[in-house]
């Protein structure tokens, strides 16, 4: 839908078609579209726990030497995976290690040619040990990424087209809220329509079947020692 089809949808949904001046939806549309993007935010935030993949985008990240820190460019929800590129190699997964956790992989000006992980201060991410020498596109981090601020005139660009109409739903549920106007069925049909999308959108691959497997890192070990007698990822006996 576009943001126009979006805008009408919302009027019919509250039986508001007026646009005269002092009408719940005057002519103008900016009242309006602030509960559009609004809304539009909000219905990512419920289709993401079940389709990360559909808001997924990747962003090139270089290394630079003597700097801890990487700022990504783009806005994002969650980092999926931050995977090196290097040519003719395994997209090996860089490890995220949490920030109180830093002091056990390195020492206090400590760099490498290669991080072994990285830690997420705010939206920045910064690698450890810090780089010892500039690599350009040096890995690719896979970013679950959301609507812009304002939802462009052609629409969405990521949610689904036929969860389009959730925004309409939900924009209008927030201008009944401001309003004190009765919400009526509204909440009922949104989470009638929410879960439809997400019993189809979250489930697209169906040609073949999906089992628990072990981790990136995990599946990518290899070792001639026998795993019945060996801690070969160090995570203890009782772990």
């Amino acid at each position: 839908m576009t943001k126009d089809e979006i805008r009408t949808a919302i009027r019919y949904l509250l039986q508001e078609t007026s646009t005269d001046a002092g009408s719940l939806l005057p002519s103008g549309d900016v009242k309006l579209d602030i509960f559009i993007d609004w809304a539009a935010e909000q219905v990512v935030l419920d289709l993401v726990p079940y389709m990360p993949e559909v808001f997924l985008t990747t962003e090139a990240m270089n290394l630079t030497a003597d700097e801890p820190d990487n700022t990504l460019t783009a806005e994002f929800l969650q980092i999926w995976g931050i995977y090196e590129s290097t040519s003719d190699k395994n997209p090996r997964m860089i490890p995220f290690i949490p920030a109180d956790e830093i002091g056990k992989y390195m020492t206090v000006g400590q760099t490498a040619e290669d991080p072994i992980g990285f830690t997420l201060i705010g939206d920045t991410v910064r690698w450890i040990p810090t780089p010892s020498s500039d690599k350009s596109s040096y890995c690719t981090a896979w970013l679950i990424t959301m609507e812009t601020a304002d939802v462009p005139d052609a629409g969405p660009t990521y949610i689904p087209r036929l969860a389009h109409k959730l925004i309409a739903i939900y924009a209008s549920m927030l201008i009944c809220k401001m309003t004190e106007k009765d919400l009526g069925t509204l909440g009922k049909l949104y989470e009638y329509m929410l879960n439809k999308v997400i019993d189809v959108y979250a489930y697209r691959i169906q040609n073949q079947p999906r089992f628990l497997k072990d981790s990136f890192s995990e599946s990518k070990f290899l070792s001639t020692l026998d795993p019945a007698l060996h801690d070969l990822f160090g995570k203890g006996f009782f772990s």
